[in-house]
């Protein structure tokens, strides 16, 4: 019964299939937290696996704040096939990430998406901030490619600290239901609007 009650608990967490989360108890002896970061390692394998998997169906998730309805969102996320397209955990997922854009507000999607100008001024700004601190070329260096991997954290939406776990990343969570529906996902795009003020294409 407790072993159940484990796999149920990582199930809860994850959203993976049960086969896969009685398969994250056994190799964790029993150990939930551990469980969890084994089933997102798997997420990541084989999203990595599948990522080259044309991508072509897919739904819009949208969002509008409770409190504050003139903010709102839309993701295009994409999988595979329409059958995942319609199930509950991709509709569930689309409409997080939607929630994720007005919550956190990202520029792009990924560094893919940012435009080299942005990333060749970002990186020049950096480095000369390190400098100006006094530190050395090699170590302005690190510090510049640190300061960067922070700049994706809050500017681009797969780098940022996921809305329903902030110990995850939104790729992770992304990752994780790749290894539970067994198909490549994908953002292909989001809108953020503020009725009356701005509106963010990534």
């Amino acid at each position: 019964m407790k072993n159940r009650d484990e796999i149920m608990a990582v199930r809860q967490k994850t959203g993976a299939g049960l086969g896969l989360c009685k398969k994250a108890i056994a190799q964790s002896d029993g150990d939930i937290e551990q469980a969890i970061r084994w089933v997102a390692s798997q997420g990541k394998a084989i999203a990595s696996e599948k990522s080259s998997r044309s991508a072509t169906e897919g739904r819009v998730g949208a969002y509008v704040h409770t409190l504050d309805p003139k903010l709102g969102s839309m993701v295009d996320l994409a999988c595979e096939t329409d059958f995942v397209a319609r199930t509950e955990m991709f509709i569930e997922l689309a409409n997080d990430l939607a929630q994720q854009v007005v919550a956190y507000r990202p520029s792009y999607v990924d560094l893919d998406s940012v435009p080299s100008e942005v990333i060749e001024e970002q990186e020049a700004f950096f480095l000369k901030q390190a400098a100006e601190e006094g530190k050395p070329e090699a170590v302005a260096a690190k510090i510049s490619e640190g300061r960067m991997r922070k700049w994706c954290q809050e500017y681009c939406l797969l780098d940022q600290p996921w809305i329903n776990d902030s110990k995850m990343r939104v790729r992770e969570a992304i990752e994780e239901k790749v290894a539970s529906l067994k198909e490549n996902i994908k953002v292909r795009g989001f809108v953020f609007i503020q009725s009356g003020g701005n509106t963010t294409v990534g």
